[in-house]
């Protein structure tokens, strides 16, 4: 969008010295670069803080000497169709979320401890034993010198318990009812994650087609930038209406590859909701 304002400028200034365009125009341009000066600089400001940021949560750097140190993209946004199905993004998020398969052995282990409480409510028959060698000493290292297998200590019994008021009853309906809300919130796991990963196979055919109608904006001003510069060329378009074409095709630019982000950011999204993203990055 600079370039475009400066060739404008280099354009005009030799109009103006012909007497081709008045000092308006000149101005008009002049201000027009210095403004896409401004941005450009708040680009790269923006982007130097991007790097900044990208540096502190991944750790890239720890000699701070290095924090100057000048990240290089080795690829660009671009776009790469994706089929997604709904039923199969659906089949994965249950097989591969770690989330839910954390769930499922809750239930489980809960389950085992209903078990353990309903066992609590029955009379208990215990056989006890225990055996040992003694030994006789002023010290606890002469005792141990002298253990002796006529010293033989043990017993046999039998012990039996029988569960006694409602302790153990509550406490099996307890382990009852946090099951059930167990199983509600497990439900409802469900439907949330049924509900992202629908969300997210929208997302990425939403994105798609914006990529499709950006490109097409995109190019529809490109075709007409350069035929306004003929006209241009020709004393037919005023140097006001130029910069404000110019204008229109940097958005159009800027709209195409902020689609193309989004729709990489969608795809991201919809493999985070399946829990593929570890598996697909190695």
């Amino acid at each position: 969008s600079l370039e475009r304002a400066q060739h404008l400028l280099e354009i005009n200034r030799k109009r103006y010295q012909k007497g081709l365009v008045s000092s308006v125009d000149l101005l008009e341009t002049e201000s027009a670069v210095a403004e896409r000066e401004k941005t450009l600089i708040s680009a790269e400001s923006n982007l130097r803080k991007a790097e900044d940021e990208l540096k502190l949560i991944t750790n890239l750097v720890d000699d701070p000497q290095i924090w100057n140190a000048k990240l290089e993209l080795i690829d660009k946004p671009e776009l790469k169709v994706e089929k997604v199905n709904l039923v199969d993004a659906l089949e994965n998020a249950f097989e591969f979320r770690p989330d839910y398969h954390s769930a499922k052995i809750d239930l489980k282990n809960r389950d085992i401890k209903i078990k353990v409480a309903k066992n609590a409510l029955f009379p208990t028959v215990d056989l006890i034993g225990s055996f040992g060698l003694n030994g006789l000493g002023k010290d606890y290292q002469e005792a141990i010198d002298k253990v002796d297998s006529d010293y033989k200590d043990w017993s046999v019994g039998v012990k039996f318990s029988m569960p006694w008021g409602g302790g153990d009853r509550a406490k099996y309906d307890q382990k009852k009812l946090e099951k059930a809300q167990a199983l509600i919130a497990f439900k409802r796991l469900e439907q949330n994650i049924i509900l992202k990963v629908r969300d997210k196979v929208r997302e990425v055919e939403i994105q798609f087609r914006q990529i499709k109608a950006a490109k097409l904006a995109k190019e529809k001003e490109t075709q007409n930038y350069e035929a306004q510069k003929e006209r241009y060329a020709a004393g037919q378009v005023s140097t006001h209406d130029m910069l404000d074409y110019q204008d229109k095709l940097a958005q159009a630019e800027l709209d195409y590859i902020k689609a193309l982000i989004d729709y990489n950011v969608a795809i991201i999204n919809i493999e985070r909701v399946q829990g593929l993203t570890l598996a697909k990055n190695d």
